[in-house]
């Protein structure tokens, strides 16, 4: 016997917060992004080969440094969403 549940909101996009990180992850995650290995650039121009390696690199590059905290939240709050 299968139940089903309708939730009419449950495929609303909703608001999120990015929450305070303290500085050492940070840093600890720029150190472990820091020596990355790209893959060489995908040979097609739509997605059909997986997320574009260069927005993988800008969303990289987006990682805040030492202090930059606050001012990077901002920014990913601001960042246009895939539909943009």
């Amino acid at each position: 016997m299968s139940v089903t549940i309708e939730n009419p909101g449950a495929t609303a996009i909703r608001p999120f917060t990015i929450p305070k990180v303290p500085g050492a992850e940070l840093q600890a995650l720029r150190a472990r992004i820091a020596p990355t290995r790209w893959p060489v650039p995908e040979t097609v121009t739509d997605e059909s080969q997986g997320v574009p390696l260069a927005m993988v690199q800008e969303l990289a590059a987006l990682l805040p440094g030492a202090g930059q905290g606050a001012d990077q939240r901002v920014r990913w709050r601001d960042a246009p969403g895939p539909e943009a």
